[in-house]
């Protein structure tokens, strides 16, 4: 007589505890993986903040080669962003804005220009790492939504012994390669293109504690920047000393080392007093574009004094970032 030999039973499905050990692991290993893909997206970031910044200094030399000068820094009521509009491929805007009317590019203004600039952006003034918003209304003062771009020409540097600065809602001086109302052609930066920045951002105030609650809107940084909107500008008035605000005339002062908070370099709480003070939100630094339309990556660690030679156009201290 045969034996039949009884065959282990088929076991389908895990059991519980078998299964919370395969989810801890696939957390463990989310875990380890998510801090490679922050990284990842934030280098892709950095990098298109990098192309934009490239591009809009190109268009500053495409402007300087034109008229034989750099754009204004502010006049006749709108700054030097809207100056390169025709080098950014916006020449039909352009076209369209009524310069000589009694039209402005306030965003709280409503005429000719408002139809055109209301709630309109350009990709090329936006950092993708930036929290701040691109079209904010910053507590009623830009009603219309124009767009506060991250990014500012360099005026200069305070508390350098070369130039003259004043300080009325930010800081103002004119040893720097673009100022108010003064124009400057790229031979009269003497210290040398590569060693001069043109460009700076101003694309994070999240370390700039204690500002004024306007600043904030639906849990969003806006950042002084965005007053009035990006394109505006103190119209026809005198250079650098005019009791004018720095914050809202598209213009970054070296006064701090770059995102450095305030307390240390510039007063905490105060509107517009951390107006001109380049900040962004890449870990560790800022992106800067040089005059000859390079872009380096500067640290927050860098040697302050350096930082603020590279902000002067003429100071004879060439700072090689």
């Amino acid at each position: 007589m045969k034996t039949s030999i009884p065959r282990p039973s088929l076991r389908v499905g895990f059991t519980l505890i078998e299964l919370l050990v395969v989810i801890a692991i696939i957390a463990i290993l989310v875990a380890l993986l998510m801090p490679a893909v922050q990284q990842v997206r934030e280098a892709a970031r950095k990098a298109q903040c990098h192309d934009h910044m490239h591009n809009l200094a190109i268009a500053v030399h495409s402007y300087e080669g034109t008229f034989g000068q750099m754009p204004l820094a502010a006049l006749n009521k709108h700054n030097w962003r809207v100056a390169v509009f025709p080098f950014i491929e916006q020449k039909p805007l352009y076209d369209k804005l009524d310069f000589v009317g009694t039209s402005d590019f306030a965003g709280n203004t409503t005429d000719a220009n408002t139809p055109l600039l209301r709630s309109f952006a350009v990709p090329v003034f936006v950092c993708p790492s930036s929290p701040l918003e691109s079209n904010p209304n910053a507590g009623g003062w830009n009603p219309n939504r124009y767009q506060a771009p991250h990014y500012a020409a360099i005026g200069g540097a305070r508390h350098t012994g070369s130039g003259n600065c004043n300080s009325f809602y930010g800081v103002l001086c004119d040893n720097g390669p673009m100022e108010i109302n003064r124009t400057h052609r790229f031979a009269e930066v003497t210290d040398g293109l590569s060693n001069v920045m043109l460009l700076g951002e101003r694309s994070d105030t999240v370390r700039w504690t204690g500002a004024s609650s306007w600043e904030f809107t639906n849990g969003k940084t806006q950042g002084v920047a965005s007053f009035r909107g990006g394109w505006h500008g103190p119209g026809n008035t005198s250079p650098y000393n005019t009791q004018y605000s720095a914050g809202i005339s598209g213009i970054a002062t070296v006064i701090a080392p770059p995102n450095a908070p305030c307390g240390s370099f510039f007063e905490c709480g105060v509107v517009y007093a951390s107006a001109t003070h380049l900040a962004s939100a890449h870990p560790g630094g800022i992106n800067v574009a040089m005059g000859d339309a390079v872009v380096k990556f500067v640290s927050e660690n860098i040697d302050f004094t350096t930082f603020k030679y590279s902000a002067m156009r003429a100071d004879g201290n060439p700072a090689n970032l």
